[in-house]
This record gives C-alpha cells, structure tokens and sequence, in this order.
C-alpha cells in the first residue's frame, strides 16, 4: 500500500501497475479501481493521477440511508481537466451509490 497527496491510499497489485490499484473507500469494506475512478469522473487515469481532491466519501441521511457518495475537488486543478467532469458550484463531484457498487 502506498498514499499520494490527499489522503489517497493505494493498494497495488503484485506487478505494482497503477491501473490496476485499488481506492479504499473510508467507511467500507470494498475498493474501487482507479480506472474505474477516473471513468466515472470522466478523465483519464493520468489525469486523475495528477488531480488534486479529497477521498471518495460517503453521504448518509440521519436516518443512517446512504444517499450519495462524493469527491471534492481543488479548483486550482488545470481548469480543462475540470472542465471534463461534472463539478457542482462547491467543487464537489456526486455519484449515486449504485454507479460506485457497479463499479467495485
């Protein structure tokens, strides 16, 4: 396992190949690739690599209901970048929770 810059944790597969790395999500029990992470944010793996964001990150009700999970996102990224992915007016990115489990 290896981090890079915002709390991002990796566990890498034993040929040590990046797109083949795992995201731990903080709060379950299941990774999702990054490939797959940079898919749904609609980049490319290198520029997910190169993004600067916060964790994947789960949104629950009060009534303990998992409604969204989300990822927040620097505006200091290069602005095409940011341009590609749907980021809301707080710079955050928001994924049901079926497009995440698909994805798993």
């Amino acid at each position: 396992m290896f981090s890079l810059p915002g709390d991002r944790k990796f566990i890498v597969d034993q040929n040590s190949q990046v797109m083949n790395a795992q995201i731990e999500i903080p709060g379950h029990s299941f990774q999702l690739p990054i490939a797959e992470m940079a898919q749904l944010l609609g980049i490319s793996v290198g520029e997910y690599l190169k993004l600067d964001h916060r964790p994947l990150q789960a949104y629950y009700s009060p009534d303990g209901k998992l409604n969204e999970f989300f990822i927040y996102v620097s505006p200091h990224n290069d602005p095409r970048v940011l341009n590609k992915m749907l980021v809301d007016k707080s710079n955050f990115v928001r994924f049901r929770p079926e497009e995440i489990y698909r994805r798993c």
